[in-house]
Protein backbone atom coordinates (compact mmCIF):
# COMPACT_ATOMS: atom_id res chain seq x y z
CA UNK A 1 0.00 0.00 0.00
CA UNK A 2 2.76 2.36 0.87
CA UNK A 3 4.94 1.79 -2.36
CA UNK A 4 1.65 2.45 -4.18
CA UNK A 5 0.78 5.48 -2.96
CA UNK A 6 4.49 6.91 -3.63
CA UNK A 7 3.79 5.39 -6.95
CA UNK A 8 1.20 7.18 -8.08
CA UNK A 9 2.85 10.20 -6.62
CA UNK A 10 5.68 9.98 -8.72
CA UNK A 11 3.18 9.81 -11.57
CA UNK A 12 1.16 12.36 -11.03
CA UNK A 13 4.34 14.65 -10.19
CA UNK A 14 5.79 13.82 -13.74
CA UNK A 15 2.36 13.96 -15.36
CA UNK A 16 2.35 17.76 -13.99
CA UNK A 17 6.02 18.05 -15.32
CA UNK A 18 5.01 17.09 -18.50
CA UNK A 19 1.76 18.83 -18.99
CA UNK A 20 3.71 22.30 -17.82
CA UNK A 21 6.14 21.62 -20.50
CA UNK A 22 3.36 21.33 -22.76
CA UNK A 23 1.63 24.28 -21.86
CA UNK A 24 4.97 26.35 -21.67
CA UNK A 25 6.32 24.57 -25.26
CA UNK A 26 3.74 24.16 -27.21
CA UNK A 27 0.89 26.53 -26.19
CA UNK A 28 3.03 29.78 -25.85
CA UNK A 29 1.17 31.30 -23.16
CA UNK A 30 0.17 35.17 -22.80
CA UNK A 31 2.21 37.36 -20.56
CA UNK A 32 3.46 40.33 -19.22
CA UNK A 33 6.22 42.38 -18.25
CA UNK A 34 7.70 45.20 -17.63
CA UNK A 35 10.92 46.67 -19.95
CA UNK A 36 12.63 49.88 -18.32
CA UNK A 37 15.22 52.22 -19.41
CA UNK A 38 13.73 52.43 -23.28
CA UNK A 39 15.78 55.02 -24.74
CA UNK A 40 13.57 58.06 -26.36
CA UNK A 41 15.43 59.31 -29.90
CA UNK A 42 13.87 62.10 -32.10
CA UNK A 43 12.35 61.55 -35.43
CA UNK A 44 11.92 62.82 -38.77
CA UNK A 45 14.42 64.97 -37.72
CA UNK A 46 15.64 65.94 -41.46
CA UNK A 47 12.20 67.62 -41.98
CA UNK A 48 12.96 70.12 -39.30
CA UNK A 49 16.42 70.97 -40.60
CA UNK A 50 15.20 71.84 -43.88
CA UNK A 51 13.14 74.50 -42.30
CA UNK A 52 16.52 75.75 -40.00
CA UNK A 53 15.11 74.40 -36.82
CA UNK A 54 16.08 72.06 -34.58
CA UNK A 55 15.19 70.39 -31.14
CA UNK A 56 16.87 71.23 -27.85
CA UNK A 57 17.55 68.35 -25.36
CA UNK A 58 19.98 68.11 -22.38
CA UNK A 59 20.42 64.41 -21.62
CA UNK A 60 19.17 61.24 -22.86
CA UNK A 61 15.60 60.74 -22.35
CA UNK A 62 14.99 57.36 -21.18
CA UNK A 63 10.73 55.50 -20.36
CA UNK A 64 9.23 52.31 -18.40
CA UNK A 65 6.69 50.22 -20.59
CA UNK A 66 4.60 47.27 -19.52
CA UNK A 67 4.26 45.04 -22.44
CA UNK A 68 1.99 41.94 -23.80
CA UNK A 69 2.25 38.81 -25.75
CA UNK A 70 3.19 35.12 -25.93
CA UNK A 71 5.73 34.27 -23.83
CA UNK A 72 8.11 33.54 -26.75
CA UNK A 73 7.72 37.21 -28.37
CA UNK A 74 7.97 38.78 -24.49
CA UNK A 75 10.97 36.90 -23.88
CA UNK A 76 12.82 38.23 -26.87
CA UNK A 77 11.94 42.15 -26.01
CA UNK A 78 13.12 40.82 -22.40
CA UNK A 79 16.52 40.06 -24.00
CA UNK A 80 16.81 42.95 -26.70
CA UNK A 81 14.68 45.55 -24.95
CA UNK A 82 13.39 48.37 -26.84
CA UNK A 83 13.28 51.77 -28.37
CA UNK A 84 10.73 54.71 -28.64
CA UNK A 85 10.50 57.86 -30.97
CA UNK A 86 8.65 61.42 -30.90
CA UNK A 87 8.03 62.40 -34.50
CA UNK A 88 8.65 65.85 -34.76
CA UNK A 89 7.86 67.02 -38.38
CA UNK A 90 5.21 68.94 -37.44
CA UNK A 91 7.10 70.87 -34.89
CA UNK A 92 7.16 74.83 -34.48
CA UNK A 93 9.82 77.38 -32.91
CA UNK A 94 9.32 77.39 -29.24
CA UNK A 95 7.96 74.56 -26.66
CA UNK A 96 6.61 71.83 -28.44
CA UNK A 97 4.67 68.77 -26.66
CA UNK A 98 4.93 65.63 -28.70
CA UNK A 99 3.35 62.22 -28.46
CA UNK A 100 6.16 58.86 -27.26
CA UNK A 101 5.45 56.07 -29.59
CA UNK A 102 7.37 52.26 -29.12
CA UNK A 103 8.60 50.45 -31.69
CA UNK A 104 6.45 47.20 -30.77
CA UNK A 105 7.66 43.65 -32.42
CA UNK A 106 5.09 41.71 -33.98
CA UNK A 107 2.96 40.10 -31.53
CA UNK A 108 4.11 42.33 -28.78
CA UNK A 109 0.83 45.04 -27.46
CA UNK A 110 1.83 48.30 -25.21
CA UNK A 111 -0.28 47.59 -21.98
CA UNK A 112 0.86 51.02 -20.18
CA UNK A 113 3.75 53.51 -20.44
CA UNK A 114 5.44 55.78 -17.76
CA UNK A 115 5.54 59.26 -19.93
CA UNK A 116 2.86 59.12 -22.64
CA UNK A 117 4.31 62.84 -24.17
CA UNK A 118 7.53 64.66 -23.91
CA UNK A 119 7.66 68.36 -23.68
CA UNK A 120 10.89 70.29 -25.30
CA UNK A 121 11.82 73.14 -26.85
CA UNK A 122 12.72 73.78 -30.93
CA UNK A 123 15.07 76.35 -31.76
CA UNK A 124 16.74 77.60 -34.60
CA UNK A 125 20.21 75.70 -36.14
CA UNK A 126 23.68 76.41 -35.16
CA UNK A 127 26.99 75.39 -36.71
CA UNK A 128 30.53 75.05 -35.40
CA UNK A 129 33.57 73.48 -36.06
CA UNK A 130 35.33 71.33 -32.80
CA UNK A 131 38.36 69.80 -31.55
CA UNK A 132 38.18 65.49 -31.94
CA UNK A 133 40.63 64.48 -28.97
CA UNK A 134 41.27 60.60 -28.65
CA UNK A 135 42.35 58.88 -25.42
CA UNK A 136 42.41 55.66 -23.67
CA UNK A 137 40.40 55.16 -20.59
CA UNK A 138 41.26 56.20 -17.13
CA UNK A 139 42.88 52.56 -16.70
CA UNK A 140 46.04 53.24 -18.86
CA UNK A 141 48.24 51.18 -17.47
CA UNK A 142 48.49 47.52 -18.30
CA UNK A 143 50.64 44.38 -17.11
CA UNK A 144 53.73 43.36 -18.81
CA UNK A 145 56.40 40.45 -18.27
CA UNK A 146 58.62 43.27 -18.40
CA UNK A 147 60.00 45.24 -15.07
CA UNK A 148 58.53 48.14 -16.37
CA UNK A 149 54.33 48.59 -17.00
CA UNK A 150 53.36 49.40 -20.76
CA UNK A 151 51.24 52.51 -21.38
CA UNK A 152 49.27 52.49 -23.82
CA UNK A 153 49.58 55.55 -26.53
CA UNK A 154 47.61 57.47 -29.48
CA UNK A 155 50.22 58.59 -31.97
CA UNK A 156 47.86 59.95 -34.47
CA UNK A 157 44.47 60.35 -35.37
CA UNK A 158 42.86 60.48 -38.85
CA UNK A 159 40.88 64.21 -38.10
CA UNK A 160 41.42 67.15 -35.72
CA UNK A 161 38.53 68.77 -36.12
CA UNK A 162 34.75 67.63 -37.06
CA UNK A 163 31.27 70.18 -37.83
CA UNK A 164 28.68 69.78 -35.56
CA UNK A 165 25.02 71.40 -35.78
CA UNK A 166 21.98 71.09 -33.65
CA UNK A 167 19.85 73.61 -31.81
CA UNK A 168 21.62 76.23 -30.93
CA UNK A 169 21.54 76.23 -27.32
CA UNK A 170 23.22 72.60 -27.67
CA UNK A 171 25.95 73.41 -29.86
CA UNK A 172 26.85 76.43 -27.19
CA UNK A 173 27.52 73.89 -24.86
CA UNK A 174 29.52 71.90 -26.95
CA UNK A 175 34.11 71.93 -25.46
CA UNK A 176 34.82 69.12 -28.09
CA UNK A 177 33.74 65.78 -30.00
CA UNK A 178 35.42 62.95 -27.73
CA UNK A 179 36.57 59.72 -28.83
CA UNK A 180 37.43 56.90 -26.02
CA UNK A 181 39.83 53.51 -26.96
CA UNK A 182 40.30 50.76 -24.31
CA UNK A 183 44.10 49.96 -23.71
CA UNK A 184 43.28 46.15 -25.07
CA UNK A 185 43.29 47.87 -27.96
CA UNK A 186 47.25 48.59 -28.26
CA UNK A 187 49.52 46.05 -29.59
CA UNK A 188 53.16 46.43 -28.13
CA UNK A 189 54.71 44.64 -31.23
CA UNK A 190 53.38 47.36 -33.58
CA UNK A 191 51.48 50.72 -34.19
CA UNK A 192 47.82 49.60 -35.66
CA UNK A 193 44.85 51.92 -36.46
CA UNK A 194 41.23 51.43 -34.77
CA UNK A 195 37.94 53.08 -34.94
CA UNK A 196 36.90 55.33 -32.40
CA UNK A 197 32.84 56.26 -31.50
CA UNK A 198 32.69 60.14 -31.67
CA UNK A 199 30.41 61.84 -29.00
CA UNK A 200 30.00 65.90 -28.33
CA UNK A 201 30.93 66.50 -25.03
CA UNK A 202 30.39 69.78 -22.58
CA UNK A 203 33.06 71.09 -20.49
CA UNK A 204 32.04 68.34 -17.98
CA UNK A 205 32.82 65.77 -20.08
CA UNK A 206 28.84 64.94 -20.01
CA UNK A 207 27.60 63.93 -23.60
CA UNK A 208 25.72 66.44 -25.30
CA UNK A 209 22.39 65.10 -27.13
CA UNK A 210 20.13 66.00 -30.42
CA UNK A 211 23.70 66.43 -32.51
CA UNK A 212 24.16 66.05 -35.71
CA UNK A 213 28.39 65.80 -37.01
CA UNK A 214 30.31 65.69 -40.23
CA UNK A 215 31.82 62.32 -38.84
CA UNK A 216 30.44 60.04 -36.02
CA UNK A 217 33.94 57.99 -36.12
CA UNK A 218 37.37 58.38 -36.49
CA UNK A 219 40.62 56.46 -36.90
CA UNK A 220 43.39 56.36 -34.00
CA UNK A 221 47.19 55.09 -34.43
CA UNK A 222 47.89 52.97 -31.18
CA UNK A 223 51.09 51.27 -29.48
CA UNK A 224 51.52 49.81 -26.33
CA UNK A 225 54.83 52.04 -25.30
CA UNK A 226 57.08 51.10 -22.53
CA UNK A 227 57.59 53.79 -19.83
CA UNK A 228 60.70 55.25 -18.36
CA UNK A 229 61.79 57.97 -16.07
CA UNK A 230 65.03 59.91 -17.15
CA UNK A 231 66.60 63.15 -15.98
CA UNK A 232 65.78 66.48 -17.12
CA UNK A 233 68.60 69.26 -17.61
CA UNK A 234 67.28 72.69 -18.27
CA UNK A 235 68.40 75.47 -20.37
CA UNK A 236 67.36 79.19 -20.68
CA UNK A 237 66.21 80.52 -24.06
CA UNK A 238 68.89 83.15 -25.25
CA UNK A 239 67.62 86.56 -24.21
CA UNK A 240 65.22 84.85 -21.25
CA UNK A 241 65.86 86.62 -18.30
CA UNK A 242 65.04 83.39 -16.00
CA UNK A 243 66.06 81.78 -12.21
CA UNK A 244 66.29 78.57 -12.95
CA UNK A 245 66.99 78.33 -9.60
CA UNK A 246 63.54 79.81 -8.37
CA UNK A 247 61.68 77.41 -10.56
CA UNK A 248 59.47 74.61 -8.92
CA UNK A 249 60.19 71.57 -11.56
CA UNK A 250 61.09 67.85 -11.27
CA UNK A 251 64.54 66.55 -11.51
CA UNK A 252 63.70 64.12 -13.67
CA UNK A 253 60.42 63.70 -15.70
CA UNK A 254 58.66 60.80 -17.52
CA UNK A 255 58.98 59.48 -21.16
CA UNK A 256 57.15 57.14 -23.14
CA UNK A 257 58.74 55.10 -26.57
CA UNK A 258 59.29 51.92 -27.63
CA UNK A 259 61.69 49.88 -26.07
CA UNK A 260 64.63 50.27 -28.15
CA UNK A 261 63.98 54.27 -28.49
CA UNK A 262 63.53 54.80 -24.92
CA UNK A 263 67.16 52.42 -24.21
CA UNK A 264 69.96 54.54 -24.87
CA UNK A 265 68.10 57.81 -23.08
CA UNK A 266 69.41 58.50 -19.29
CA UNK A 267 68.73 62.57 -19.84
CA UNK A 268 66.62 64.86 -21.83
CA UNK A 269 67.14 68.60 -22.81
CA UNK A 270 64.64 71.56 -21.47
CA UNK A 271 64.12 74.50 -23.16
CA UNK A 272 62.91 76.67 -20.55
CA UNK A 273 61.26 80.03 -21.99
CA UNK A 274 58.43 82.90 -20.45
CA UNK A 275 55.68 84.53 -22.94
CA UNK A 276 53.83 87.94 -22.41
CA UNK A 277 51.95 86.66 -19.35
CA UNK A 278 54.00 85.55 -17.12
CA UNK A 279 54.34 81.39 -17.70
CA UNK A 280 57.23 79.93 -18.11
CA UNK A 281 57.21 77.13 -21.31
CA UNK A 282 59.53 74.25 -20.78
CA UNK A 283 59.71 72.88 -24.14
CA UNK A 284 61.48 69.24 -24.03
CA UNK A 285 63.66 68.29 -26.82
CA UNK A 286 62.86 64.60 -27.75
CA UNK A 287 63.78 62.06 -30.11
CA UNK A 288 61.17 60.57 -33.01
CA UNK A 289 58.15 58.71 -31.92
CA UNK A 290 59.28 59.53 -27.77
CA UNK A 291 56.70 61.36 -25.87
CA UNK A 292 56.75 63.36 -22.92
CA UNK A 293 54.08 61.22 -20.05
CA UNK A 294 54.25 64.74 -18.33
CA UNK A 295 52.09 67.97 -20.00
CA UNK A 296 49.68 69.55 -17.60
CA UNK A 297 49.35 73.14 -16.83
CA UNK A 298 49.46 73.65 -13.46
CA UNK A 299 48.88 77.58 -14.05
CA UNK A 300 52.59 78.26 -13.43
CA UNK A 301 54.67 76.15 -16.15
CA UNK A 302 53.60 74.53 -19.44
CA UNK A 303 55.31 71.74 -20.73
CA UNK A 304 55.48 71.37 -24.49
Amino acid sequence: MFKSKNSLKIISLLAAVCLWLYVMGEVDPEMKTKVTDIPVSMANTEVLMDRGLAAAYDEQITVNATVSGNRSDVNYVKKNGLTAYVDVSECDLGINEEKISINLPNGISLENISQSTLSFEVEYIAEASVPVVIGFTEDTIVSSDASEPKMPWILDQDIDEVTVWGASSSVKKIKEVRGVVTPDKASEKKAKWVDVKLTPVNGKGNSVYGIEMSRSSAQAQVQLLASKAVELELTIDKGSEIDIDKLDVPGTVAIAGTEGSLEDIEKVNGIVTKDESGKINISVELPDNVFLLIGEDDGKIIWN
